[in-house]
Order: structure tokens, then C-alpha cells, then sequence
């Protein structure tokens, strides 16, 4: 009797043992089906990552592809631009060179008409000829004058100072008396300002000129 009641004992201890175990067990395989999932998740996590960092890296590729063809499009816009300021610095050279050349023609043909239209509108007589020539300023320093010369009317003398603009501008009014006259004034008596052109920019730009006392021919007032 006793002996089957240590044996009872002992299967109740092995029973509990048993339940215990498989309790055990029990959480063990929760903890393990958890522990699948969530290395489930990381693959699946990794796997995502694996295909955003090839994205990633085609991205790069390509960026690196549309770089280095923006570098190769800047380096050719550069070197057009480069042609073309050439370009521009040559037709600005030839323009240049035109307007100098124009301007020296429309001097020349002043040299020639002018006597008689000072003569005519002021009853001014020029006095030997007119010219382009440098003079000293009222600070002795020398000054290039376009049109230069000496007239006489009515016993006093006037000094002829003018200068040709191919299109004229009351801005070039305002630039001839502050640059030419402006300097000569003091130096030389009675200055007489005069500029010839071929063509105005404006239709106020001739009552503006005789508001300043600057007398104003064109082109076609040379032909007799």
C-alpha cells in the first residue's frame, strides 16, 4: 500500500512534470512560429531594400549618364558662346571701323559746306579753314576737337567748335557740351558749337539743340 502510494506520488509528480513540459513546449513553439515571422519580415524587409538600393543604384548610373552629358552640353554651349562673342567682338571691331569711317566722311563734307551755311544762317565768316584738329582745353591739357576753326563777324572773332554724330541724340547734345565746351570755355573766345548728322533720333531732338544754342546741319544741307 505504501509503495502504490509513492507510485501515485511520483506519476503525480510526472504528470505535472509532463504538463509543465508541455507548457514549455507550448510557448517554446510561439516564441519559434514569432521568431518565423518576423525573420519572415526581414527577409521580405530585405528583400525590399535589396531591390531599393539596385533602384537606388540604377538611379546613379543614370544620373551619372545625365551629368556627364550636361558637362559635355555645357562645354559645347562654352565654346559656342565663346564663338560668338568673338563673332560679336569682330562684327563691333568692323562696325566700328564703319562708323569711324562714316563719321570722318560726313566731317570731311563739313569741311566743305560749312563756310557757306555758317555764312548764310549767322553771317559768320570763316576765317582760313576748318579742320579736325587737338587743342589745349582751359587746363592746358589737349583735347581733340572733330571741327575746328577760327570766323569773324562784324569785327569780332568766334571759334567754330563742332563734331559729327552719324544719328543724333539729345544725349549726344548733353555729351558734346559737358566734354567739349564746357572744357574750351575761357580758353578761346565767342565759342561757336556746331554738330552735323546725318539723322535725329527724335523730332524734339533739333528745338532741343537750338534750346541749347548748338546749331545743327545734316547731310543734305552740304548739297548746294
Amino acid at each position: 500500500t505504501e509503495a502504490i502510494a509513492e507510485l501515485r506520488e511520483a506519476t503525480q509528480r510526472n504528470t505535472e512534470a509532463i504538463a509543465e513540459l508541455r507548457e514549455t513546449v507550448n510557448r517554446l513553439l510561439q516564441v519559434s512560429e514569432q521568431h518565423s515571422q518576423e525573420i519572415a519580415e526581414l527577409r521580405e524587409a530585405t528583400q525590399r531594400n535589396t531591390e531599393a538600393i539596385a533602384e537606388l543604384r540604377q538611379m546613379v548610373r543614370e544620373n551619372t549618364q545625365a551629368i556627364a552629358e550636361l558637362r559635355a552640353a555645357v562645354r559645347e554651349l562654352t565654346a559656342t558662346t565663346q564663338r560668338l562673342e568673338a563673332d560679336q567682338q569682330d562684327i563691333r571691331k568692323q562696325l566700328g571701323g564703319l562708323s569711324m569711317s562714316v563719321g570722318y566722311r560726313l566731317e570731311n563734307e563739313a569741311y566743305v559746306a560749312l563756310p557757306r551755311l555758317l555764312h548764310r544762317d549767322y553771317g559768320l565768316q570763316v576765317v582760313g579753314r576748318l579742320k579736325r584738329d587737338y587743342t589745349r582745353d582751359n587746363e592746358g591739357k589737349y583735347i581733340e576737337v572733330n571741327i575746328w576753326g577760327q570766323a569773324e563777324r562784324d569785327g569780332q572773332t568766334f571759334t567754330i567748335v563742332g563734331e559729327s554724330k552719324v544719328q543724333l541724340s539729345a544725349n549726344d547734345i548733353d555729351r558734346f557740351l559737358r566734354r567739349k565746351l564746357k572744357r574750351l570755355q575761357g580758353a578761346y573766345p565767342n565759342l561757336f558749337p556746331v554738330i552735323v548728322t546725318h539723322m535725329i533720333t527724335s523730332p524734339d531732338v533739333s528745338d532741343y539743340a537750338q534750346r541749347k544754342g548748338v546749331a545743327v546741319y545734316f547731310s543734305y544741307d552740304f548739297v548746294q
